[in-house]
């Protein structure tokens, strides 16, 4: 079995030896990454491929090139680690087990304290491929999409945990969610709503500050005036009632959480989970966005 690890720092095994002569080349990881996350999933042409992974060669070095990383990977994983087919190819998913399509999974079927627990960090966080710039733009784009889905359901357990009463988890799981899209200001402006609308009005002040100074030293800059004024209100205790603050992204369906009980049968790996409770989900969560 190749369990292949995208969600933070790479990394890849095979029967639990770390396979480290497949990451020592950066266009076979490229290529990895890119047939593990792409969408849709399933097989990818080896023309599109090889342009996209050797821009500077003409069609027939490129396409050499590609053949040559192919063969290397299955050198090391498996004849059967990339299938072809015709002028296609793909990564087995069954001989290759991937946390992003773990991820991509849970999405899909709105679980969202599985999303939360599984994001580890940024996609293949710390690596790049300056001569192939279709790549980066692709890898940049699949890097926020992700944010983006692990944001939408920590914002979702953040309304459920809030209705339920758990106001701690709801902060905690809101914050994450804030974090995760740090260039986003409506996302910082949702935070200060959603803690002043709980009460916490300390720490929606608190928020503003925070973002503030980042946006000083990051991008020498000030925040929006939308963001002042709400500022302004959380500090002179006015109503927010009247404050609406949309989310960009389309909010997943709300799920109704199961019972401990119900998940240890489902899962009997969650019943830890179910012991600390689920702000444990939020700060890992939370340290995976600031450390990523």
């Amino acid at each position: 079995m190749v369990e292949l690890r995208a969600l933070g720092a790479i990394d890849l095994r095979r029967d639990g030896t770390e396979m480290a002569q497949v990451l020592a080349q950066p266009k076979r990881t490229a290529l990895l990454l890119f047939l593990n996350a792409a969408h849709p999933y399933g097989f990818h042409r080896r023309d599109r491929l090889a342009r996209m992974l050797w821009p500077e060669m003409d069609e027939s070095q490129s396409r050499d090139a590609l053949t040559e990383a192919i063969n290397g990977i299955r050198r090391e994983l498996g004849e059967n680690s990339i299938l072809a087919r015709g002028e296609e190819i793909m990564l087995d998913p069954v001989l290759i087990r991937s946390d992003v399509r773990v991820l991509e999974s849970a999405v899909d079927n709105t679980d969202h304290m599985r999303v939360v627990q599984l994001y580890q960090g940024t996609l293949a966080d710390g690596f790049s491929l300056a001569d192939a710039p279709e790549f980066v733009e692709w890898l940049d784009e699949e890097r926020l999409r992700i944010r983006n889905n692990v944001a939408t359901s920590a914002w979702v357990l953040a309304e459920k945990s809030k209705s339920d009463g758990r106001n701690d988890d709801a902060a905690a799981f809101a914050r994450s969610a804030a974090a995760l899209m740090r260039d986003d200001e409506e996302s910082v402006r949702r935070l200060m709503l959603f803690l002043g609308d709980s009460g916490d009005n300390i720490g929606a002040l608190r928020a503003y500050d925070e973002f503030a100074i980042w946006l000083s030293s990051e991008k020498d800059t000030d925040p929006a005036p939308d963001t002042d004024a709400l500022r302004d209100k959380i500090r002179d205790g006015e109503p927010l009632h009247d404050v609406r603050v949309e989310p960009e992204q389309a909010q997943l369906p709300v799920q109704t959480a199961p019972s401990a009980k119900e998940q240890a049968r489902q899962n009997p790996l969650w019943l830890p989970w179910a012991a600390v409770g689920v702000a444990a989900a939020a700060l890992l969560l939370l340290a995976a966005s600031i450390f990523a």
